[in-house]
C-alpha cells in the first residue's frame, strides 16, 4: 500500500484567515479610515448606563472610587471579574473591583476586555479592528498588533465590529480604567464571546495563556451574576458562582452553574449573562500564572431600587498571582472525546450516508439529540477498501453539529474525491469499506514549528501566497518522517510551494489534533 497515497484527504472548506488592516491616523472627519473600515469605536451607551457630560461621570466615578475599600494583596492583581450594568446600580461592584488598581496600583500597559455579545452571535472570540474606542472621557486607543496575534491564532477567532457596534459590557468599563489608572497610558484590546462550545472557550484560553501573560497586562473579565429572581435567591445564587469562580476551575463553575439552573428558582434565566467568558479565563488561570482570587463585593439592582421581587445580581472578583512566577506553557488544543455510544452513532452516521449516497438512495435525515454530537468542529471521513484510500474530504471548521457535518463529508468523500472520478465506489463494494472520522480541534497557529509541533500528535496546515496544504496527524506515523520532512512535503507536496516553503517569513503554520473514530473504537 502507498501510505501517502492512503492518508492525503482532500479539503473542501480551509476557511482563509481575514486579517482587517486599519489606516493609521484618526480623520479630520468622521470616523471612517482607508477602504471604510472604522478606526474609531463610538461610544454606544454613554447618556444611558452612564452618564454623558465628562465632568458629571468623571466626578461619578471618582466619587465612588473613593467611598470604595483598598484592600491588602500580597500578590500581583493579574484580572477582575466586574459587572457592567448602569453605574446606579452596579457602581459599587464595579468600584470595589477597579479600586485594587488605582493610581500607583495601576502597572498595566495593556487590558484585555472580555466580555458578552448581547446582541450578535460569535465564534470563539470577535474583537475590534478600530483604532480607538471613544469616550466622554476621551479615546482610549487599541493595541492593534496584539489583536492581530489574536486573530492569527484561529480561524474561530476574528474582528467582528458589527458585534461591538452596540454592545456595553466593554464599553461601561472604560470610564473606571481611565480615572482609575490616574492618566497612565494604556491600550485595550476589547473581546466579545458568547459560544457555549467548549472547543471555542479553549481556543480562546489558549490564545489569552500565549498572548496576555504579560505582568503589565490586565484581564477583566465582564459579566453580571443573577438575572431577576428575587433578592433572596439571587443572595445565594450568586454566593455559589462566585464561590465557585475563586476555585479557578471550569469545571466547578460548569457544575455550579447546571446544579442552580436545575433548581428552578422563580425568576432565574441565568447565573451569569458572561459565562462563556468566565471560562474561557477560567481555563487559562494556571497558564496566565494566576493562583489566588478573592469576591470584593456582591450587591444586587434591588439594594438601589428596592424592587427585592426581581433583581439582577452583580460582583467583584480579584484574581492574583505570585511575583516571579513564569506562566506555564500553554496546554496542547482541547482533544475531543467520546462515548462508546457516540462513537457507534458516528460511525453508523457516516456508513448509511455513503449507503445512500453511492445507492443514490437520497434520504433526509433526522438531527441528533446527542449532547456530544453538537459540538462545531471540522471533521475528514476517510473510506479504505482493504487498506486501499477510496475517498477522503473534510473540513477544518464548521458551523453545524458534528452530527451533521460527518454526514455531509462522508457523501462528498464517497463521491465527490476527484481523484477516484473515473473509479468511483461502487454499491457491491460498500459493505467492505472501512470507514474512518477524524474529528479535529480547531487550527492553532505556532510560531517556532520545530518546537511546538509534536509528530504523531499533532496535524499540519501550511499557508503562504494564497496556498494552502495540510496533513493529518496520522501521515507523520504512517510515513516514518522526520518533523522536518512533515513540514516540507507539507508545503511542496500539498500547499505547492517549495520545500522549504514553510520556513517564509509570510507562511503561517497551523496545528490541530484528531480524535479518530471508525468501528471498533
Amino acid at each position: 500500500m502507498n501510505a501517502r497515497r492512503a492518508i492525503v484527504c482532500l479539503v473542501t472548506v480551509l476557511g482563509a484567515f481575514a486579517l482587517i488592516l486599519v489606516g493609521h491616523g484618526v480623520p479630520a472627519t468622521g470616523s471612517e479610515g482607508r477602504a471604510g473600515l472604522k478606526t474609531v469605536r463610538e461610544a454606544a451607551v454613554a447618556g444611558m448606563f452612564y452618564p454623558a457630560s465628562p465632568d458629571t461621570l468623571r466626578q461619578t466615578v471618582t466619587d465612588s472610587l473613593n467611598a470604595a475599600r483598598k484592600e491588602q494583596f500580597d500578590r500581583p492583581i493579574k484580572a477582575l471579574l466586574v459587572p457592567h450594568a448602569g453605574y446606579l446600580y452596579c457602581g459599587r461592584s464595579l468600584a470595589a473591583a477597579y479600586k485594587q488598581i488605582e493610581q500607583s496600583s495601576f502597572p498595566y500597559d495593556t487590558v484585555v476586555l472580555i466580555g458578552p455579545s448581547h446582541r450578535v452571535r460569535t465564534r470563539a472570540a470577535a474583537l475590534s479592528s478600530a483604532q480607538f474606542w471613544q469616550t466622554p472621557l476621551g479615546r482610549v486607543p487599541v493595541d492593534q498588533k496584539l489583536s492581530r496575534q489574536f486573530v492569527e491564532r484561529s480561524d474561530r477567532i476574528e474582528f467582528n465590529d458589527r458585534a461591538h457596534a452596540q454592545e456595553h459590557s466593554l464599553e461601561v468599563q472604560l470610564p473606571y480604567l481611565i480615572v482609575a489608572s490616574g492618566g497612565k497610558p494604556f491600550k485595550i484590546v476589547p473581546i466579545l464571546t458568547n459560544s457555549s462550545d467548549p472547543t471555542d472557550h479553549e481556543i480562546l484560553a489558549r490564545a489569552l495563556a500565549e498572548l496576555a501573560s504579560n505582568p503589565r497586562t490586565l484581564i477583566v473579565i465582564s459579566t453580571d451574576l443573577s438575572h431577576y429572581p428575587s433578592a433572596k435567591t439571587a443572595e445565594e445564587v450568586d454566593k455559589a458562582m462566585l464561590d465557585a469562580v475563586t476555585s479557578l476551575s471550569a469545571q466547578t463553575v460548569m457544575d455550579e452553574n447546571r446544579k442552580l439552573m436545575r433548581k428552578a428558582y422563580p425568576g432565574l434565566s441565568v447565573t451569569m449573562c458572561g459565562l462563556e467568558a468566565v471560562l474561557c479565563v477560567e481555563r487559562a488561570a494556571k497558564s496566565l500564572g494566576i493562583n489566588g482570587a478573592r469576591v470584593v463585593s456582591r450587591t444586587n439592582s434591588g439594594m438601589v431600587s428596592h424592587d427585592n421581587q426581581r433583581v439582577v445580581g452583580y460582583g467583584a472578583v480579584v484574581f492574583t498571582g505570585s511575583p516571579g512566577n513564569k506562566p506555564r506553557a500553554a496546554a496542547e488544543p482541547r482533544k475531543i472525546s467520546f462515548s462508546e455510544e457516540s462513537t457507534k452513532e458516528l460511525v453508523s452516521m457516516a456508513r448509511s450516508a455513503v449507503k445512500s449516497a453511492v445507492d443514490g438512495s437520497w434520504v433526509k435525515y433526522d438531527p441528533s439529540d446527542n449532547p456530544e454530537l453538537q459540538v462545531r468542529a471540522g471533521c475528514f471521513v476517510t473510506l479504505k477498501n482493504n487498506g486501499k484510500l477510496r475517498g477522503c474530504i473534510g473540513r477544518f471548521t464548521s458551523e453545524d453539529p458534528l452530527w451533521r457535518l460527518v454526514r455531509e463529508m462522508a457523501v462528498s468523500s464517497a463521491t465527490r474525491d476527484y481523484r477516484f472520478a473515473g473509479n468511483p465506489i461502487k454499491p457491491s463494494e460498500v459493505p467492505d469499506l472501512d470507514v474512518e472520522i477524524s474529528v479535529l480541534s480547531p487550527p492553532h497557529r505556532v510560531t517556532d514549528p520545530l518546537k511546538e509541533i509534536e509528530l504523531g500528535r499533532d496535524g499540519i496546515i501550511v499557508r503562504d501566497k494564497g496556498r494552502s496544504g495540510t496533513f493529518l496527524p496520522q501521515v507523520a506515523t504512517e510515513t516514518g518522517w522526520n518533523l522536518e520532512e512533515f513540514l516540507g512535503h507539507c508545503a511542496r507536496d500539498k500547499a505547492g510551494l517549495t520545500w522549504d516553503g514553510w520556513k517564509s517569513p509570510t507562511a503561517k503554520v497551523f496545528t490541530y489534533t484528531a480524535t479518530i473514530v471508525h468501528e471498533g473504537k
